[in-house]
């Protein structure tokens, strides 16, 4: 997993998120904000911190036969 970390960082949880994990901030698990195609903004609802996680890739691409 690739993320923009903050120092408020303590942890990372798993969440039903297409098996991407979101951090936990302050003692809680961060909520999303937003989906960004490749990535997700958390945010912390204590701090008001914010992270871009970006997505695990799920699906290989496949060649297409004509």
């Amino acid at each position: 997993m690739d993320a923009v970390t903050t120092s408020r960082r303590d942890e990372t949880i798993d969440v039903t998120t297409s098996q991407t994990k979101v951090p936990s901030c302050c003692g809680q698990q961060m909520t999303i904000r937003t989906d960004l195609g490749k990535f997700i903004e958390a945010c912390c609802e204590i701090c008001k911190d914010s992270i871009y996680v970006k997505k695990q890739d799920i699906s290989k691409p496949q060649m297409i036969d004509d």
